[in-house]
């Protein structure tokens, strides 16, 4: 994992963990460590709010990732709206490109909107 996405968990969990000792606090409690299982769940959530766009960028700062790859980054989805057959056969052209599979084999009918700018 890149740097950036260690440093966004890491802040996160301390937020947790900090909120966790305010609370303790209000109610006149004794600050404590947390359990294993406490400190899990707060990993988890400190994971579920790292922005989509943090990802992107540390796998595009990488270099790891071919040009196909780096092309699909920069596509947006909203699961909201069903696909075109444009978005659906510009998916099929991404994922010939990533040799998955050709634009006869891709049944898409419930694959999300992508727009991409390729």
């Amino acid at each position: 994992m890149d740097a950036g996405i260690i440093h966004s968990l890491k802040a996160g969990y301390r937020i947790e963990l900090v909120n966790r000792w305010l609370r303790q606090l209000e109610m006149k409690k004794s600050l404590t460590s947390p359990t294993l299982a406490e400190a899990v769940l707060m990993l988890n959530r400190s994971w579920q709010l790292i922005d989509v766009k943090t990802f992107k960028h540390c796998f595009a700062h990488t270099k790891i990732l071919t040009q196909p790859q780096q092309d699909f980054l920069h596509c947006e989805i909203d699961l909201n709206k069903k696909p075109s057959d444009a978005d659906i056969n510009e998916l099929a052209k991404l994922l010939n490109r990533f040799e998955i599979g050709n634009q006869e084999k891709i049944k898409m009918n419930a694959v999300a909107d992508l727009h991409c700018t390729i």
